[in-house]
C-alpha cells in the first residue's frame, strides 16, 4: 500500500485564501447543508492554509431535499446571492451585480489569495475585481462547460442559446486563467486549451475518497448475482441508455446482472425514457434508480456491486473513478473527456467507445470471465485510489499553489498527478 509522503504534515503553507465555486449552499437553524461534498476536499485544503474559506450562493430561507450536512472544522463560508443553476445566475445576477461586486471587494480585501473554480460563469465579473485588488489568483477547471452542456446534441432555439453561453463561458474561463499563478485542469483534454492561455497549466484532482473511506477486498464477480454500479446524474450525457441496453444483452447471454444507479435526476425528461426503454427491455425487476444518497450511502452501494461501468457521452474527469476503486470495483470507461487520463486500458480498467452496448457487453463479459485480469486491475485501481485520496491530493494543490504564489518552478513535478511532496 502506498504510504502518506513524510512531508505531508498538517501545516501552514498557504496565506488566506478564499475558494470561490457555484455549488449552492443552505443554512438552517445555524447550520449547513449541500448536495455536493466537495467541501469534504476543501476542509482538507484548509488546513494547510492561514485561513481558508468558501465564497458561495448562500439560501437562508429554504432546504433542498437533496442537501446534506456540512461539517467542516478547516473551511469557512462567505456567502452571496443565491442560485443554483447557470440559468438562474444570468436571470438573477442584474439585480444582484452591484452588490455582489461591493461584497467582494470587502471580501476579497481579507484574502490573499483568491481561487476560482469553473465552470462558474461568476468568476467572470469576480476576477476583475481580484486582479484590481492585486490578488494572487489561481484557476481550477473542474469540468468541460462547452462538452458537458445538456444541449450538446439536441436541436433548436433553445439548445443553440445553450451552446452559444457555454462557449460564451469558456473565452471568460480563459481570460481569467491568462492572469492566474497556476491553472489546474480536470482531465487531460483540457490542458492543451488551458495551457495555450497560461502555460503554468497543470492536471489535478478533488476526490471526495479520504483514507478511511477505502474498503479492501481482494476480488469481485464471484456469486451467480453480478451487480454493475453506474453512480452519475440522470442526464443524457451520462449514456445511461446504452447501458441499459447492454443490461438485456448481458442477460440474453446468461448472465444474472443487476444494475444499481445512484445519482440525482437532474432531467425528468430522460427519466422518463429511460423508464421507457427499461420497461421495453423487460429490465424492472433488474435495474433500480436509488436517486440522491448520502455519501456514506453511496460508499455501501460501490461495496455492493461488483462492476463500475461509466458510460459516459461527455465528462471532466469524474469523482467516481476513485470512489469505486477504493470500494475494490473494476473499472469500465468511455474514451471521453478526462476518463483516459485515469484509466488505463487493461492496466487500471477497461476503455470503450461512448455509444456502443456492445462494447459494455464485452468489457463486462471479459471482466466476469478472466479473473486474473479482474484481480490485477482491482489491485491496480487500489494502487491509485491511495494517491487520490483528499488527504493526499489536497496536500499536493497546497504545494503546487504555494510554489506558483512564490514564483518557484511548479511545472517540472506539477504534470505528476501522483507526486505529493
Amino acid at each position: 500500500m502506498t504510504d502518506t509522503p513524510v512531508s505531508q504534515t498538517e501545516q501552514v503553507i498557504l496565506p488566506r485564501v478564499l475558494l470561490v465555486i457555484d455549488e449552492p449552499y443552505f443554512r438552517k437553524d445555524g447550520k449547513l447543508f449541500c448536495s455536493s461534498i466537495w467541501w469534504r476536499f476543501g476542509d482538507y485544503l484548509g488546513r494547510y492554509c492561514s485561513k481558508f474559506a468558501g465564497y458561495v450562493p448562500m439560501n437562508e430561507d429554504k432546504l433542498a431535499d437533496i442537501a446534506r450536512p456540512v461539517t467542516t472544522d478547516h473551511m469557512q463560508f462567505e456567502d452571496r446571492f443565491f442560485y443554483e443553476h447557470i440559468e438562474e445566475y444570468y436571470c438573477r445576477l442584474p439585480a444582484n451585480l452591484a452588490k455582489m461586486k461591493r461584497d467582494a471587494k470587502r471580501i476579497f480585501a481579507e484574502y490573499d489569495v483568491i481561487i476560482f473554480r469553473v465552470p462558474a460563469p461568476v468568476s467572470f465579473p469576480l476576477a476583475k475585481i481580484a486582479k484590481k485588488l492585486g490578488k494572487d489568483t489561481i484557476v481550477f477547471v473542474a469540468g468541460d462547460v462547452v462538452k458537458q452542456t445538456k444541449y450538446l446534441e439536441q436541436g433548436g432555439l433553445k439548445a443553440m442559446m445553450a451552446r452559444l453561453l457555454s462557449r460564451h463561458c469558456r473565452k471568460g474561463e480563459l481570460k481569467v486563467a491568462e492572469s492566474a499563478k497556476l491553472v489546474v485542469t480536470w482531465g487531460e483534454e483540457l490542458l492543451p486549451i488551458f495551457t495555450a492561455a497560461n502555460p503554468i497549466t497543470c492536471l489535478g484532482t478533488d476526490p471526495n475518497v479520504s483514507k478511511e473511506d477505502i474498503f479492501y477486498r481482494d476480488d469481485t464477480c464471484t456469486s451467480e448475482t453480478i451487480r454493475l454500479a453506474r453512480v452519475c446524474q440522470v442526464v443524457d450525457s451520462k449514456g445511461i441508455e446504452y447501458l441499459i441496453d447492454a443490461m438485456a444483452g448481458l442477460r440474453k447471454k446468461g448472465y444474472d446482472v443487476r444494475l444499481e444507479q445512484a445519482g440525482f435526476c437532474t432531467d425528468p425528461s430522460y427519466k422518463e425514457r429511460l423508464d421507457r426503454q427499461i420497461a421495453e427491455l423487460g429490465l424492472e425487476p433488474y435495474v433500480k434508480f436509488h436517486g440522491m444518497r448520502t455519501f456514506p450511502e453511496l460508499l455501501e452501494i460501490y461495496r455492493s456491486c461488483d462492476i463500475h461501468v461509466i458510460s459516459s457521452l461527455s465528462e471532466g474527469l469524474p469523482r467516481c473513478i476513485t470512489e469505486g476503486r477504493a470500494a475494490g470495483l473494476p473499472t469500465v470507461g468511455t474514451k471521453v473527456g478526462g476518463i483516459p487520463t485515469a484509466v488505463h486500458h487493461e492496466k487500471d480498467g477497461l476503455l470503450i467507445d461512448a455509444k456502443s452496448a456492445d462494447q459494455i457487453i464485452e468489457s463486462v463479459t471479459r471482466m466476469i470471465e478472466d479473473g486474473q485480469l479482474r484481480r490485477s486491475i482491482i489491485k491496480q485501481g487500489y494502487n491509485m485510489a491511495e494517491t487520490q485520496t483528499s488527504e493526499f491530493q489536497a496536500y499536493r494543490l497546497a504545494k503546487l499553489m504555494a510554489d506558483a504564489v512564490a514564483g518557484k518552478d511548479v511545472m517540472s513535478w506539477g504534470m505528476d498527478l501522483d507526486r505529493a511532496s
